[in-house]
């Protein structure tokens, strides 16, 4: 249940840091249909990150295949005729799976800037994400569902929240101020408003608790919940 939640974390520190970008060539559009690829996406493979920053996106694509963790790092602009994401730079790196999380370490495979060699990522029909990996198909058969960017662990004073993916919701145990037991809970995305919507039990208790889960607009994790009130006024960072 932790290999995805892990992945993410990995994500997080080595795209955030990526030694292999460069400014991005590719015509960018500021097209605010663009937005919705900002986000992780994720299926039992792996993990992509998609961040939009000023000038295009940056993607983060990292899959495991036996003791090795293969990363491919992009740039890329959004193409408003046909919606796709359009690289333009691409470079491809590995590590062994225990360094995954590492900033440094990686062996780079290839670095390709020509434009000529052109990679995609589009959303289907289903609203998940497709790969189109030009150089090697690496993607293919591949695709991706929206889960936002909840996973991980957040604090706020007692009050503490963490998030793991699993394979096809997230797995959200919370801890309560004064409280021993643990909250376990299964939370599901709505990609359409950015929320988790998440249902769940304490302890031995057979009382059902109803979650929702937001963010503000500078990134703190808001949690509401009509039993849980102490958490209403509360704005989570992560950890």
């Amino acid at each position: 249940m932790k290999k995805l939640l892990l992945m993410i974390l990995a994500l997080m520190m080595v795209c955030g840091v990526c030694a292999m970008a460069e400014e991005n060539p590719a015509e960018i559009s500021a097209d605010p249909e663009s937005l919705v690829f900002d986000s992780f996406w994720a299926n039992e493979d792996g993990e992509v990150e998609i961040d939009y920053e000023e000038g295009g996106f940056r993607i983060c694509v990292m899959l495991e295949d036996g003791d090795t963790c293969y990363r491919w790092d992009y740039n890329a602009g959004y193409n408003a005729e046909n919606k796709k994401l359009t690289v333009g730079y691409a470079a491809k790196l590995h590590t062994p799976i225990e360094n995954k999380d590492g900033a440094t370490g990686w062996t780079v495979d290839y670095e390709d800037s020509d434009l000529t060699n052109e990679s995609t990522f589009e959303i289907n029909g289903e609203g998940k994400l497709v790969w189109f990996d030009a150089k090697e198909d690496a993607g293919k058969d591949l695709a991706f569902a929206k889960i936002g960017r909840f996973g991980g662990k957040w604090i706020s004073g007692e009050y503490k929240v963490e998030f793991t993916w699993t394979e096809n919701h997230y797995a959200v145990c919370g801890d309560i101020a004064g409280d021993d037991e643990t909250l376990l809970m299964n939370g599901f995305y709505n990609a359409e408003n950015n929320t988790v919507e998440a249902m769940g039990t304490k302890g031995d208790s057979e009382e059902n608790y109803e979650s929702v889960f937001s963010f503000t607009e500078d990134g703190k994790l808001l949690w509401q919940d009509e039993k849980v009130p102490g958490a209403k006024d509360l704005q989570f960072e992560r950890e």
